[in-house]
Parts: C-alpha cells; structure tokens; sequence
C-alpha cells in the first residue's frame, strides 16, 4: 500500500552511518539507496547492510531503491530487501509496462513465503528515458500495485541528450507528460525529481513550487538540507485550505437554493473551482 508523503530523503545503502541519521531529518519517508549511490565494488556487501538496517525500527517509513531490472544486481535486491516492514521499492528505468507485471510478480511471490499481505509492498517506478516517456500509457496502465511513478529528470536528460539549465524549461515537457499520464490512469500525484545543486534553497525552492504547480505532491531529496523546503512548499497552506472550507460551505448552500455559481470572498465559483476545493478538503480527512 503506498504511503502519502511529501518529501522522500535518499540515504546510500554503504554507508550505515548515513541510513541511521537520514531518520531524524524529518523526511516523511527515507529510502535507502542500493542504486546510483552505491559503486559497483560495493552492490553486494551494500545490500548485506541494508538488509541489516531494515531490521531496526524507524521512526519513518522506508523504502528501497534497488538496482534498474536489466542489471546483475536487481533480482538479488529485491529477494533480500521484500521484508515486513519495509513500506516499498523504488524501481529505476522502467520503461514497458511488462516490466512492472515482472516486478509485482516476483514480489508478490515473495509477499506470499513471507507471510507479508499481498500488495502490502509500494512500487514507485521511475520515469527517467525518452523510451519510458513515450511509453508511459503502456506503463501507467500495466495493471500492477503501482499507484505512483516518480520522474527522474538527470538520467532522462542525459538519455535525451537534453542539457539542464536551473530553470528547469527543458524538462518542463516531459515532467508534464508523467502528470498528465498518472492522472489519465487514475493513479496519484507522482514523486517529483532530486534538485541537484546541494547549497542552492533558493533554486531548490523554485523547482519544488515549478513541480507542485504541475499537479506534483512530493519530491526526491538528495540532501538533508533540502527536506525542511520541500515539505514547507508541498505543505498545505493554512489559509487555502480555510479558504477551500469557505468555497465547500458556501456553494453547498448556494447548491440547495438552486444556485451553481456564486461569489466567495470575491472569487467566482462554480462547479469545477467547487470540485478543486472539496478535493483539497477531503484530502485532510483521509489517513
């Protein structure tokens, strides 16, 4: 079952120091790194700690990047890390929808030896090439446990030949597309990708209210200094959502009498600002 989050912090699965201190940056979930952080020297002797640190009790959810499906590493990550406890993976590179049936087969497997509920393992896979892009009807509709995809913007500029600049126009398509895919399908609000410049919360910032303005509600945090500014700006804001209760309360009157459109502290509302505001309304009754 996936888990609502604002922020996830990215730990290196070699280095225990870095996973037992990612829990106290307030991170609403942590997810240990057997992937891009981790060299290929180390994969192995990664996972072994990993599987270690799964076995402490958090004071957030987890989850696990394991290795993309087409390397040596990824069915071996998944075999050790599928435990109780462990909220999710996250899978790099998807790119068919075949690929994900594989993933919840194989952890579904593993769920069942395990005594672990059925579908109680989150997959969040990432979007992150121009195939994966193209594909993403195939993927978003591949009838898996999947619920969320995440967009990873460096490996998709770097397949894409796209050069990254701060302001993030270049990848203004693409993470639009993943929005627009996972919404069409049904699915949640995807996992916007890590800001790269480490020092930069002005940029930082920039790209996280760019993100939450497309219909993103989380994003990737590959330092602990970025988790407090991410989760202030995927927050909800006291005072939209007070006005959202006011735009409920009022058109639902308004409603009774006959009346589908009305003025609310000067905004013109209507059926489709009426839908937005109980959506945002509701989504803080919901655990």
């Amino acid at each position: 079952m996936s888990v609502r989050f604002r922020s996830m912090l990215y730990a290196p699965g070699n280095q225990p120091r870095k996973i037992d201190k990612a829990f106290s940056f307030g991170s609403d979930v942590v997810c240990i790194d057997l992937e891009d952080a981790v060299p290929l020297s180390e994969k192995e002797a990664a996972r072994e700690q990993v599987v270690a640190s799964l076995k402490v009790a958090r004071g957030a959810p987890f989850y696990v990047r394991i290795n993309a499906l087409d390397t040596p590493y990824s069915l071996a990550d998944v075999e050790a890390v599928v435990v109780p406890g462990l909220a999710g993976l996250v899978v790099p590179m998807i790119e068919s929808g075949a690929q994900l049936q594989t993933i919840d087969w194989i952890v579904g497997q593993i769920e069942q030896r395990r005594g672990i509920e059925k579908g109680g393992i989150d997959i969040i896979p990432v979007i992150e090439t121009a195939k994966a892009l193209v594909g993403l009807e195939d993927i978003c509709r591949a009838n898996s446990r999947v619920r969320q995809l995440s967009f990873g913007a460096w490996d998709f500029t770097f397949d894409a030949g796209i050069t990254y600049t701060p302001e993030e126009a270049h990848i203004a398509d693409a993470r639009m597309r993943v929005v627009l895919h996972s919404r069409s399908a049904g699915l949640e609000a995807p996992l916007d990708t890590s800001y790269p410049v480490l020092g930069d919360i002005e940029g930082l910032t920039h790209s996280a209210r760019l993100a939450k303005a497309m219909g993103y509600r989380s994003k990737a945090c590959i330092h602990p200094e970025q988790v407090v500014p991410v989760n202030a700006v995927f927050s909800i804001d006291e005072a939209e959502l007070k006005e959202a209760k006011a735009i409920v309360e009022e058109f639902e009157k308004a409603e009774k009498r006959g009346s589908a459109s009305i003025r609310v502290n000067g905004r013109f509302v209507d059926y489709p600002m009426y839908k937005k505001a109980k959506a945002l309304v509701d989504s803080q009754k919901r655990p």
